[in-house]
């Protein structure tokens, strides 16, 4: 019979100290996991502005389109070009002459062209600034979500390495008779799920990393680590000085003004170039003969064309449709920038109630709601469920947070951007 209990109690003993083993195991396993904390800064850890710096000189699109600014320079350099005159040479058995001619162009011509071709020039660089506008939003906005899921990760792993402490010390509780083993069970896998969702959170980490080092046009091996926080005071403005600013500063109405100047160019040139183009021309001539006194001559000639083709207006036609068209098209801009800055303005002001729902002490509220429900947990006046749903909700209020944080900001970013201007200091 002692020998019977002895046994017994051997066997309980190795069921408890497996059970111990287990959950130490489960509990630890990729401790490395609970450990890890957002990468320290290295050579690759940027501001925002030193990323901008970095975009705008190697972003292949945005040299792409600086490439257009040469081509048009090029093009209105080649305006410059006067017509050539020619060399007329002649020779007959006694006779030899020699002549120059040039085509004088009329209407002032040349000018139109010289004009025409600036004008493109000018709406190259606004082109350029309408693009460098997009893509400082895009930077800021890839720049902002970068440190979004940064601090998701963050936020996953303090979570894991709270569960893996509550898992080890339930462990013990079990082995002491004062939990029952369900409850370690329950410990065990929240941890486990947990760890899943660290490892989708590293991935949403690494695919921002990639985005932002595709935009700076190269993709590193060592991941870009943005220095900055989801916090930024600003103050808006009111929506008509907005509007006012949109007027004043979007690259695209200034290109949709300046193409109206270059409907007006066009017009121009067209009514020029009716007028005819006047040859001119001087030579000299030579005879001679055997028995005869030589002859010279010198004689001149003027070209004039008949321009009955000019009773078909339709290149001015067209370009006085281009004008109307230019004035439809920038009052449609200026509606859509109206547009634009309404509904950004009005999203922000969404967004910053938002933000300030969390300053009514909702996460103090939570961590101290988790805190109370640990405390009752170990004193065994409730079960792991109501603790496990303290700490769920505690983490979505953090979440929410942070992610609230975030989109107030990209609010903020994309008010700026229909602005056309740029005052925010992440």
């Amino acid at each position: 019979m002692i020998n019977a209990l002895i046994q017994q109690t051997m066997n309980h003993s190795k069921y408890y100290l497996h059970i111990l083993l287990l959950s130490l195991f489960i509990c630890g396993i990729n401790s490395n996991v609970s450990g890890q904390e957002i990468a320290p800064l290295t050579k690759d850890s940027l501001f925002f502005y030193e990323y901008l710096d970095q975009v705008t000189t190697n972003n292949l699109e945005f040299l792409a389109e600086k490439c257009n600014i040469n081509i048009a320079e090029a093009e209105a350099l080649r305006t410059h070009i006067s017509p050539d005159p020619s060399l007329d040479l002649e020779a007959e058995k006694e006779k030899f002459t020699v002549g120059i001619g040039y085509s004088l162009e009329l209407g002032n011509k040349r000018n139109a062209r010289i004009n025409l071709a600036n004008s493109k020039v000018d709406i190259q660089k606004l082109m350029l600034s309408y693009y460098f506008q997009d893509l400082r939003s895009e930077a800021a906005m890839l720049f902002l979500n970068t440190i979004l899921q940064q601090d998701l990760l963050q936020i996953q792993l303090d979570s894991y390495t709270y569960m893996q402490k509550l898992c080890e010390s339930d462990s013990l509780r079990y082995l002491a008779g004062e939990i029952s083993e369900n409850n370690v069970r329950q410990t065990r896998l929240e941890t486990a799920t947990l760890r899943n969702e660290i490892y989708e959170q590293e991935a949403a980490l690494i695919s921002a990393q990639i985005k932002m080092s595709q935009l700076r046009g190269e993709l590193d091996t060592e991941r870009i680590t943005p220095i900055g926080k989801l916090d930024i005071s600003y103050k808006t403005e009111k929506l008509n000085e907005l509007i006012q600013y949109g007027y004043t500063y979007r690259s695209d109405l200034l290109i949709a003004i300046k193409n109206k100047e270059v409907a007006l160019h066009e017009l121009k040139l067209a009514r020029a170039e009716r007028k005819p183009d006047i040859g001119i021309s001087i030579g000299f001539e030579r005879e001679w003969r055997k028995f005869i006194p030589k002859g010279e001559s010198l004689k001149g000639g003027i070209s004039i064309p008949l321009p009955f083709s000019n009773i078909n207006k339709g290149s001015i036609n067209v370009a006085k449709s281009k004008i109307s068209q230019t004035d439809l098209n920038e009052r449609s801009v200026q509606l859509q920038i109206e547009a634009e800055i309404k509904q950004a303005w009005y999203n922000l002001e969404a967004q910053l109630k938002k933000k300030e729902q969390f300053n009514t002490g909702l996460l103090v509220e939570a961590k101290n709601i988790l805190e109370g429900m640990v405390y009752k947990y170990k004193r065994g006046e409730t079960n792991i469920l109501d603790v496990l749903i303290a700490r769920r909700t505690y983490n979505e209020i953090q979440i929410a947070h942070i992610k609230t944080k975030y989109e107030y900001i990209t609010a903020l970013i994309d008010l700026e951007r229909s602005c056309g201007i740029w005052n925010i200091q992440l």
